[in-house]
This record gives structure tokens, sequence and C-alpha cells, in this order.
């Protein structure tokens, strides 16, 4: 069976194109010209005479030997074409596997990695990456943030949560309640910037999150830099910070989702969430509250785990 699939292949489907050999063929009635083979395709075969002039001939109208000369071009071209595209998957694997070691003996899955930025700040960040990171798919990323400039404090307490649906958690030190406005925004900015061109990431699904001020802070660097386009924030037990800010809500209009998560007796933040929430949602941004047992205090990993699921399946931002 494979003669007929191959004469299917030539006279139907393929066009081959090859330089042969000056030879004699020969027709079903015996008739015999000197040519080189040039090509065939739809059931033809292009020949050149010595002269140089070209002709056109059936593929059936040759004999059996030099229908089987040209079936055994065709095989060779795939041989060789196939030969070829293995080499190439080959050498893509290979290069594929090497980016990836690289980029794993950096970002080591499951391992938290402190740097500073090599910006004039000179701040420490610290940088949570899954076990489940995979270089091909990155995963997204959640900037976290403590009222007290605690950033790895921070990023452990989502830690578990973190790793159980795959995300990266940057932990921001230095940032903390009662700066002066201008040195936070350059340590900010400073953060974003190299975070957002060293670490692996989805720049798509990229999320700010903080507790008390820390949750501040995320509202108003969404604010603030509208270029980055972020999808949405972890609020824990903050503020827009009053009704100036609920009025003036610089949140982007283009979308996104907030997770308010408060404990049920944390009466500062649930104070302030009704109208938070209404301000946010003025901006076309999606809201929904998170609550569990106790005060003023990071909300435990089972119910980030509620805020994380909610927010990943929110559309993001157009």
């Amino acid at each position: 069976m494979v003669r007929p699939l191959i004469i299917l292949a030539i006279c139907v489907v393929t066009t081959l194109p090859c330089a042969a050999e000056m030879r004699t063929w020969t027709s079903i009635d015996g008739k015999t010209i000197e040519a080189e083979f040039v090509r065939t395709g739809n059931g033809r075969v292009m020949l050149r005479g010595a002269d140089g002039k070209m002709m056109n001939t059936s593929f059936t109208v040759l004999s059996k030997q030099d229908q089987t000369f040209i079936e055994n071009l065709y095989k060779e071209a795939k041989e060789k074409a196939d030969a070829e595209a293995k080499a190439a998957d080959e050498a893509a694997a290979k290069e594929k596997q090497e980016r990836q070691a690289v980029i794993l003996a950096k970002w080591k899955p499951g391992e938290i990695s402190s740097y500073v930025t090599t910006n004039a700040t000179r701040a420490s960040y610290h940088v949570y990456i899954p076990s489940s990171f995979n270089p091909d798919k990155p995963p997204p990323l959640v900037y976290a943030f403590s009222p007290g400039g605690n950033g790895k404090g921070q990023l452990n307490s989502m830690k578990k949560s973190a790793e159980k649906y795959g995300w990266i958690v940057v932990g921001c030190d230095k940032l903390k309640n009662g700066m002066d406005q201008a040195d936070e925004q350059k340590i900010e900015d400073d953060i974003l910037s190299c975070v957002q061109t060293k670490v692996p990431h989805d720049p798509k699904r990229v999320y700010l999150s903080g507790m008390s001020g820390g949750a501040l802070r995320s509202y108003q660097i969404a604010g603030r830099r509208q270029d980055m386009e972020f999808a949405g924030i972890l609020a824990f037990g903050g503020w827009l910070g009053g009704k100036e800010c609920q009025k003036n809500c610089s949140l982007p209009k283009r979308g996104g989702a907030v997770a308010m998560v408060n404990g049920d007796q944390d009466k500062a933040a649930n104070s302030w969430m009704q109208d938070d929430g209404k301000a946010i949602k003025r901006r076309k941004w999606e809201v929904k509250v998170f609550q569990f047992p106790g005060g003023h205090i990071m909300a435990p990993p089972e119910v980030i785990d509620e805020a994380i699921a909610w927010i990943q399946d929110q559309p993001l931002p157009k």
C-alpha cells in the first residue's frame, strides 16, 4: 500500500522542487527524450530539455521506471525535510531546556529570594516563587505591602495561598505609614520597575495587596500608576483614605477587581467599607467583601484563598 500513497502525494498534493541531472525519460508508448527533472505537482511533471525548453507531461504517461525515479526523489526529499524538522525540533527543545534552566537557577520554585532595587532608593524586596512555577507559562504576581514596612512578613502571611494558586508574591520593605509622599513614591516606583523587568510573571495579571495602610498604598499606586494596568487589589483591613478620597477616587476607569477582606470586629475598616465600595464601583471595578472572625488583623489562609480564587476569576481590565 506504500506505492499508491506516494503516487497520490506526488500527483495530487505535492510540488517537489529538485535539481536533477540530465537523463533519458521514456513514455509508456516507448518514446524517449533527454531532459532534466524540474518539479512535479497536481499530477503533472515539468522537465527541461538540453536546449532549455520546458516540457509539461502527465505523471501517468511516464514509464514505471521513470515514475519510480520521481517517487524516490519525493521520498528522499521528504526524508530530508523530516530529518531537518526533527533536528530543528530537537534544537528548539534543547534551547528551551537551557533557557528554563537559567531561569529556574535564579528563580527557584518554592523559595523566597531577597533583592535590593538597582535604582537610587536601594529598597529591599522579597520574592516568593511557587513550586508550580513554569518559565514558559509565567504566573500571576501580587505585590504585598504592610503598614510597618515589613514586606517579608506580609509575604509570609500570603505564602500558603500563593502556593496553592500558583502566584508569585513580592513583599516590599521600607514602605510604611507616615512617610514623606515624594520619598515613598520613589521607593514604590523603584520596586515596581525592578520587579516588572526582572521577575518572570504574567504582565496581564499583576495585583496589589496590603494590610491596613498597605491596602491604602495599593489603592494609591493603582490610581497613580495607571500605565501598569493592575488587574486587581486585595485590601486587608484597608480603606480608600477618607471621604475626599472616596469622592475623588483615582482608580483607572477601565475596570479591575477589589477584594475587601476584613475581620468582622474591625470597626475602623468596616465603617468605611460600604462607602469605599460604592466609590470603587463608580470607577467600574468589581467589589466583593470577605469577612472572618477577628479584628484589625491579617486574614487567615483559608479566607485569603477565597479572595484569590474570586479575584483571579474576574475579567481583566479593558
